[in-house]
């Protein structure tokens, strides 16, 4: 008995036709994760990965960059610790706030390498504080935050179940 494979949904369509002809040529692969929630769309080169999922119902974006790490939750769960925002430009940060998607991956496809070049020049650091409000979210955010990902527990994770 074969597994039916899942139709991408539109957004992954989207994210495929704007970002395969940028991340391919710079030798990023898109990643499928099975038994575990992950962000809807992967893309990896080495540690380094593009995650994004978009909420249709909310209206919510989310777009990443960084590594891949295990988080706390009801099942297994990755997450990219994201610093897309500590080096968006006004503009993607703009756009990233507001939601919107195809300003987004405009922006990001149409200025990747000097996005990716700041990206690769930030120092890992250990999560800091944020403002009062954020606070709270932070500090639960980063308590649930595991360590990064091993390339063992990614090919497992690569095996349909």
């Amino acid at each position: 008995m074969s597994k039916r494979r899942r139709r991408a949904s539109s957004f992954e369509v989207e994210f495929r036709e704007q970002f395969a002809p940028v991340l391919e040529p710079r030798g990023f692969s898109p990643v499928v994760l099975h038994s575990c929630i992950s962000p809807e769309v992967l893309w990896r080169r080495g540690a380094d990965w593009i995650g994004a999922s978009f909420d249709e119902r909310d209206r919510f974006l989310d777009l990443n960059v960084g590594h891949l790490h295990w988080f706390r939750d009801v099942m297994p769960r990755v997450v990219i610790r994201d610093r897309l925002r500590e080096i968006a430009g006004r503009e993607l940060a703009a756009a990233l706030k507001e939601n919107d998607v195809e300003r987004a991956f405009g922006l990001l496809a149409g200025d990747f390498d000097q996005i990716w070049s700041r990206y690769l020049d930030l120092p890992e650091k250990p999560p800091g504080p944020g403002s009062a409000a954020n606070d709270r979210y932070r500090k639960e955010y980063f308590s649930a935050l595991g360590p990064a990902v091993t390339e063992e527990e990614i090919l497992r994770l690569q095996e349909p179940s």
